[in-house]
């Protein structure tokens, strides 16, 4: 009898729980039907604000590519890596990756050499492309074996991240794979479970034959092209296979060109290609230097600033991108030497990276480094619903929440003002408004600033719902969760002056989503 009158209590205090809730006004979306039923936020709570980030941060099972002993193919073995959540985590499991020793069934990633990061910027990723800079110790492996580190980086990323091509650099250079130094290695993609040694064979079999003609032997690669973006805020990666006529240096720039000038196929957000073989008044020449490694020379018409200028380039990121395309598919290449005319480029004043100077002439890859860009994907309102758009920041602020957030405050982008998109977060907001973002029990906890409350009060109730679901949606896609929690200055609140209620829980509410734009 006792345990009856205890659960008839538990009864009658649920429900009465239940009506004060829908009295209060706490509708959650507002959305009617079944799609309201689940993004409706729950009264229960638990949850403390997040003070920073650490809680995104985790011990997770990586699956890490190494030859067998007998180093006839890769197989992956199971390690814990440090990861954030939302995070691509490239840094760390490459880290790993090169620092797993040999056991009873895989050998070490590199055999007696170390691989190292080198570099001020050692990874570079855009557009599902990583490009890794290593130090000098590479060098000492025997070609097939630089090989199967690029396999081994390939497989290792493909399974743990969005990362689908690989390309190897050593001080800004491309590595090459053949005694000619002419045969490059590409934008490599995974191959696990294959024989080590055929796809070596096949690698191998590209290159020039012994006592060949390079101008002559002809080679089918995938390449990482580089292309500028349309608003002239950077430049963004994209691989293609291609063929060349032959593996001259001065062969495969004209069809690096050759594809540039086609533009971008997968990228968005790009700029119109100008013809750049036209656009060159001489061939292009490779040079030898003392150091040892080659430059590129293009003599473009004098007036190329100007043709770029008509079709909305930026000449500045134009550049960039010749130089990057250049420097990550040629073997040995380290500079490239821009003429206009007969006048040689030695800086250039405007776009992303401002005034930049070039010694003797010579552009480098570390000129451009501030000038790349990856995707992000942010939610932005078309009317009455939400539709997801793509923005372009630095690799490092593609995936941090805090910063997907504040591209939501920016106003909209000309082509976005045109496609009838707004903005759901209230302007004159930025990154710092974004306290920390962790994470609990599966539940994205989010902690903004006081301001940022002040400013939702300025809402209505129909925008400050829109304002809601944007961040929520746009966080569960990033983080892959499913519930987001928002705190304002380190509290809870029911309301900010209008009867949608910002308590408990919100989850991803795709009935609110229409076909993404951009």
């Amino acid at each position: 009898m006792m345990m009856k009158r205890y659960r008839k209590r538990g009864a009658l205090l649920a429900l009465m729980l239940a009506l004060t809730f829908l009295t209060a006004g706490c509708s959650g979306g507002g959305e009617t039907g079944e799609a309201a039923a689940v993004t409706l936020p729950p009264v229960a709570g638990g949850f403390t604000a997040p003070a920073d980030d650490s809680s995104l941060t985790d011990d997770g099972t990586v699956s890490l590519y190494l030859p067998t002993t007998d180093h006839q193919r890769l197989i992956a073995r199971q390690e814990d890596v440090s990861l954030v959540r939302g995070d691509r985590n490239v840094k760390p499991i490459i880290s790993a990756l090169f620092a797993a020793e040999a056991n009873e069934t895989s050998a070490a990633l590199g055999g007696q050499a170390e691989l190292v990061l080198s570099g001020v910027q050692p990874i570079e990723v855009s557009g599902g492309i990583c490009t890794v800079n290593l130090s000098a110790s590479v060098l000492a492996l025997e070609y097939d074996e630089r090989y199967s580190v690029l396999l081994a980086l390939a497989s290792t990323l493909a399974e743990s991240t969005d990362i689908r091509y690989i390309n190897l650099l050593v001080a800004d250079r491309a590595l090459p794979f053949d005694m000619s130094r002419n045969l490059p290695a590409g934008s490599v993609n995974a191959r696990p479970g294959e024989e080590l040694p055929a796809l070596w064979e096949q690698m191998a079999a590209k290159g020039t034959p012994l006592g060949g003609d390079p101008a002559v032997t002809p080679l089918t690669s995938t390449a990482t092209l580089y292309f500028p973006l349309a608003d002239g805020s950077g430049f963004v990666a994209e691989a293609r296979n291609l063929s060349f006529a032959g593996q001259t240096p001065a062969q495969l720039t004209e069809g690096l060109l050759s594809a540039l000038s086609s533009g971008a196929q997968i990228a968005g957000g790009t700029a119109a290609m100008p013809d750049l073989t036209a656009c060159l008044i001489e061939e292009p020449i490779v040079s030898d230097r003392a150091n040892g490694t080659r430059m590129v020379t293009l003599r473009f018409a004098d007036d190329f600033p100007e043709t770029l200028s008509a079709l909305g380039v930026d000449f500045s990121c134009l550049i960039a991108c010749v130089n990057w395309t250049v420097t990550t598919f040629i073997p040995q290449v380290g500079s490239v030497r821009i003429l206009l005319g007969s006048v040689p480029l030695y800086a250039v004043s405007d776009g992303p990276f401002g005034l930049t100077t070039f010694e003797d002439g010579m552009t480098l890859r570390s000129n451009f480094r501030d000038g790349l860009r990856d995707r992000a994907g942010i939610c932005l309102l078309h009317g009455e619903r939400l539709t997801a758009v793509s923005r372009y920041p630095a690799p490092a602020l593609s995936r941090d929440p805090a910063h997907l957030l504040a591209l939501m405050m920016r106003e909209p982008t000309e082509r976005e003002r045109k496609a009838g998109l707004t903005q759901p977060l209230p302007s004159g907001l930025d990154e710092s408004d974004v306290l920390a973002v962790g994470l609990d029990r599966g539940t994205l906890l989010v902690n903004l600033s006081a301001r940022f409350a002040d400013a939702v009060r300025g809402m209505d109730e129909t925008a400050q719902r829109m304002c809601c679901y944007a961040m929520a949606d746009t966080l569960c896609e990033l983080m892959g969760v499913s519930r987001v929690r928002f705190f304002w200055d380190g509290v809870t609140v029911d309301s900010l002056g209008t009867n949608f209620c910002w308590s408990g829980e919100f989850l991803l509410n795709s009935s609110i989503m229409e076909n993404s734009q951009g």
